[in-house]
């Protein structure tokens, strides 16, 4: 009986069944790259927010602490929102008629929260650091200051802080450590 199919149908098909393995791997692994890039997650994408804040002119160009606002950022795991109050500490003196500012005028007289919108914290940007926390460890004094920049020798500088505070880098990317 003649053959039905030439000898070069077989290699075809192979190149087909292969072909067709690694496009759908390719486009799950484009899908998922695109999942997470920044174009969809929209992290540098600013959000419309109550009051037109900055953390840039509070902290860096007042040298406002971090803690004054987030009390609860050396106790938990969360920095926390700020209540109405602690910003019309300093507002009720300083542009306390701003129309800018009207909203947080409205939260204290109603006792009702501002509402902020925030950007989602993705547990790959705290795992970058936890993974590898030699390249953003900084000397305590220094936790606050929002404009230090780290010295060339960070990765070594880092590795012996790491080592002085006891930071045991496998325990870092454990669920619990975050997830209580």
């Amino acid at each position: 009986m003649s053959q039905l199919f030439q000898r070069r149908a077989n290699a075809i098909a192979r190149a087909t069944i292969v072909g067709g393995a690694l496009l759908l791997v390719g486009i799950g692994a484009a899908l998922y790259a695109i999942g997470r890039s920044d174009y969809w997650t929209r992290t540098e994408e600013p959000l419309a927010q109550p009051v037109p804040f900055s953390h840039e002119h509070h902290v860096a160009g007042l040298g406002i602490d971090c803690r004054y606002c987030h009390t609860s950022v050396e106790k938990s795991s969360f920095a926390g929102i700020p209540p109405t109050e602690t910003c019309m500490t300093c507002h009720s003196q300083v542009w306390k008629d701003a129309p800018v500012l009207q909203p947080v005028r409205d939260s204290l007289q109603n006792g009702l929260p501002l509402t902020w919108k925030v950007q989602p914290l993705y547990m790959r940007w705290c795992l970058d650091c936890h993974r590898q926390p030699e390249k953003h460890l900084r000397p305590r004094d220094e936790v606050f200051n929002l404009a230090y920049t780290s010295p060339e020798n960070q990765i070594s500088l880092g590795r012996e802080r790491a080592r002085q505070n006891h930071v045991n880098h496998e325990g870092l990317t454990d669920c619990y450590t975050c997830h209580r």
